[in-house]
């Protein structure tokens, strides 16, 4: 793989079985990278469209790496390390290769351990005696031989950069009795939203403006319905969580939480590889937040089948129902003319400023809107400090008329919510559909004639006749989805999920249509 860089000249340097050599070479090498946040950052970004480099992106039972440079006619490679996986950390291993690792961010205990067995072949952890023990920090770079047998015991949120020779043996080698299974993958896009975020790599000058902003990335995470390379198995992960609204955030781990008011109480969510992890930290647990599930194979007949074999690679998705219906409406107004960052932008700096701190399980700091009755005590200038102004007198009308109606509201159908918050003056039709579909769960009442699913509908099949203005899209839309509100639900929710498997290098994050 030529990629044009100062990179190409270094892997004819790495063939060496002296240890010593190899360690003076390859911490040149990790060091001169580590300074080139450009290249670097250059290198994480093509990964996208490399078939060649993702093929070498792996889950291990240690941690996930990224590979940004291969020379595969010479066994050379340049991986990023990260997301640890410390339960797994306990199993001694040795490597196929040389190879040497520099610490970006965070650290771990190294242990280098003695074979009492020989050098060669399978072993357990009664063959191995300790030997050298060291603190590996930031900027410091270790080398290991192929007979070497070690542990990193990674502390959360290291990332590491790491060379690798040319093969030495056939194969590598790990405690057999301390083993294992295997674990799931945080997804490519995830891994560059924390490398991005932890100041490792920049933003490369010209990407859309979508992908500038790395924390507030997109509506999913995990990864997604789709095969997935493993070492030494290939599985499927359908843990698909469709995440568009804005208080959804990434932890320190990478793990999507949020904050929510329902019922009585205030909860913590974080979305793992087991599922919704609720909990109630704060009042009573009466009303305890769910996702609902969506099946892309309930897709109707009649969708084009260009559409419907995309959409039905999702599988079945979930979607947290908005248990306060209050944050429901709130959220339907902030994103009211404005585009949809800058939107997610402001909503959180309402809740952050305004609102109520959770406390979330994955240690994040999170925030809940405030409620009707603190709206309707904030000044003119509250508003205007989070970017609210143009919002302030929905916000307040819409208030006012929450605390008047509230009890009747969260009682009714979804098609008799739209209509009854329709009557709320600044909320019209896109608004109040916006809102009681992010609160029922129900979309087949979403405004389906939105700018973000005819943008989605137009990616995945363009060769369809789409009609070009809102209204006769949305006939179409209904034509397509049948009598059956549920088809309708299905084919609008998928079609939003799916948006977030778009390329984002190749689009800016859509704007929402005003009422």
């Amino acid at each position: 793989m030529n990629t044009g860089n100062w990179l190409d000249d270094w892997p004819s340097f790495m063939n060496t079985a002296d240890l010593t050599a190899f360690h003076q070479t390859s911490s040149a090498l990790l060091e001169q990278l580590a300074a080139d946040r450009t290249l670097l950052a250059r290198l994480v970004d093509e990964i996208e469209h490399d078939p060649d480099r993702q093929a070498g992106c792996r889950i291990t039972l240690l941690l996930n790496r990224l590979c940004l440079y291969r020379a595969p006619e010479c066994g050379f490679e340049i991986r990023v390390n990260m997301n640890p996986r410390r339960a797994n950390q306990v199993v001694p291993h040795d490597h196929s290769y040389y190879l040497a690792s520099r610490v970006l961010r965070g650290g771990y205990l190294h242990a280098v351990r003695r074979r009492t067995d020989g050098w060669e072949g399978d072993f357990i952890s009664a063959d191995l005696l300790p030997a050298v023990v060291s603190i590996e920090s930031p900027g410091s770079t270790y080398a290991l031989g192929h007979a070497m047998v070690h542990q990193a015991v990674m502390l959360p949120g290291t990332i590491a950069l790491f060379v690798r020779s040319p093969r030495w043996k056939p194969a590598s080698h790990a405690a057999a009795d301390l083993m294992p299974a295997a674990s799931s993958w945080h997804e490519y896009r995830a891994m560059r939203r924390e490398l991005r975020a932890r100041g490792v790599i920049r933003v490369m000058p010209g990407w859309p403006a979508g992908v500038r902003d790395t924390v507030t990335a997109r509506l999913l995470t995990r990864h997604h319905g789709r095969t997935i390379r493993t070492t030494g198995e290939e599985h499927t992960v359908s843990t698909i969580l469709t995440l568009d609204h804005p208080a959804w955030q990434y932890s320190d781990t990478n793990v999507p939480v949020r904050a929510v008011r329902s019922g009585s109480g205030l909860w913590a969510l974080a979305w793992t590889a087991d599922g919704l992890d609720a909990r109630c930290v704060e009042g009573g647990e009466d009303a305890k937040p769910r996702v609902l599930a969506t099946d892309a194979h309930d897709l109707p007949d009649r969708v084009p089948d260009a559409v419907a074999g995309e959409l039905r690679r999702l599988g079945q998705t979930y979607r947290l129902a908005n248990p306060c219906l209050w944050d429901a409406v709130t959220t339907a107004i902030l994103r009211q003319v404005v585009r949809a960052d800058q939107a997610r932008k402001v909503y959180r700096r309402w809740c952050s400023t305004h609102g109520t701190p959770v406390a979330a399980p994955q240690g994040s700091l999170l925030s809940v809107a405030p409620a009707p009755g603190q709206v309707l005590d904030l000044s003119d200038t509250a508003f205007e400090m989070v970017g609210a102004k143009f919002h302030r007198p929905k916000l307040r009308a819409a208030a006012a008329a929450y605390l008047e109606h509230y009890q009747s509201w969260t009682s009714m159908s979804p098609a008799d919510l739209v209509a009854a918050l329709i009557a709320v003056p600044g909320i019209g039709p896109w608004t109040a559909a916006a809102a009681a579909a992010d609160f029922t769960g129900d979309f087949s009442v979403y405004p389906h004639n939105d700018l973000a699913v005819r943008t989605w509908a137009a990616r995945i099949a363009p060769d369809h006749p789409w009609p070009g203005g809102d209204e006769e899209f949305g006939r179409h839309w209904l034509e397509l989805a049948g009598p059956t509100p549920h088809h309708l639900h299905t084919l609008t929710l998928t079609t939003l999920t799916w948006g977030a498997h778009a390329r984002v290098t190749e689009h800016t994050e859509h704007g929402v249509a005003a009422n």
